[in-house]
């Protein structure tokens, strides 16, 4: 029995070599040509642009809009002081003069600083109506009311402004006017909430008679004997509206 066995050519070292630089070459070719597919590919793509807010938004574009939003406050908030500023001007100057204010709800004028404004007065235990005027440049206020229904006199409005101040009140003076009118001008301590005397404060309580008509004519909290002398000045201007 024969056997036939499988002749094996002899190769060279360099064959073998050239065969492996061959392969190589050929799988460096194949990976180019894809490189270069990909290439051509991701440059044909159509490019979107970023949208605000976006994840691709550049960090320069953010700021720019945190910056401009910035910015349009500023301007906002300086429109608001400037056009602040010009009421507040505007106001001292109307307090600089001193005006006839109609109390068209009692019938009777007064003269007060020209930025005074009339509001109703929420207590009506003295008068109704009651009138409360407020100039806010001038710091000037007073509250005016028909005392028709008051019955208190001299005396007994010293007695009460004693029990209506908890911490005491010391009656500077009192003045009766020949009118059948009068006057209480008084001083009353101030704490503060933890009870310590923080000063004092000053306040007229005033009764006057306008053509056979009571009006009582009053504020408190007045910072100064010299503020309360400009109330005074002012109840004592009380005339029926349209008199001179």
């Amino acid at each position: 029995m024969s056997y036939l066995r499988a002749k094996v050519l002899p190769m060279s070292l360099s064959s073998v070599v050239s065969g492996l630089a061959l392969g190589a070459l050929g799988c460096g070719l194949v990976q180019v040509r894809t490189n270069e597919g990909t290439k051509a590919a991701t440059a044909s793509r159509p490019v979107t642009a970023a949208q605000p807010g976006s994840p691709k938004e550049g960090r320069a574009e953010a700021q720019a809009r945190q910056d401009a939003a910035a910015q349009a406050e500023e301007a906002r908030v300086a429109q608001v002081h400037a056009a602040e500023a010009q009421r507040v001007q505007a106001l001292a100057a109307k307090a600089a003069n001193t005006v006839t204010f109609v109390i068209a709800e009692l019938g009777v004028s007064i003269q007060v600083p020209g930025d005074v404004v009339s509001a109703p007065f929420a207590e009506k235990s003295y008068g109704d109506p009651a009138i409360d005027l407020t100039g806010e440049a001038s710091g000037f206020r007073v509250v005016v009311t028909d005392a028709s229904a008051d019955t208190l006199g001299l005396e007994e409005r010293k007695r009460q402004q004693q029990v209506d101040f908890t911490y005491g009140v010391q009656i500077l003076r009192a003045t009766p006017r020949p009118d059948g009118g009068w006057g209480i001008e008084y001083s009353d301590p101030v704490y503060s909430t933890a009870g310590e005397r923080m000063g004092v404060e000053y306040g007229y309580f005033g009764r006057r008679v306008v053509g056979g008509k009571k009006y009582n004519c009053f504020h408190a909290g007045q910072t100064s004997p010299a503020q309360t002398a400009k109330l005074i000045a002012a109840c004592d201007t009380l005339r029926a509206a349209g008199a001179q």
